[in-house]
């Protein structure tokens, strides 16, 4: 289980990268678990980038 939640957030945090300028529309057009939506959020929020 541990390893399917890994290759998620891995795959969320690729998507991520190769869609970095729009962070905020992947994030609507792209449901996921709210684990998933704070990791995302924190990795490709302008906010942490200051």
């Amino acid at each position: 289980m541990f390893a399917t939640c890994y290759r998620t957030l891995e795959n969320d945090f690729d998507s991520g990268i190769s869609l970095h300028s729009n962070w905020g529309l992947e994030l609507v057009n792209r449901p996921r678990d709210t684990k998933g939506i704070i990791f995302h959020v924190t990795l490709e929020s302008p906010i942490f980038h200051n």
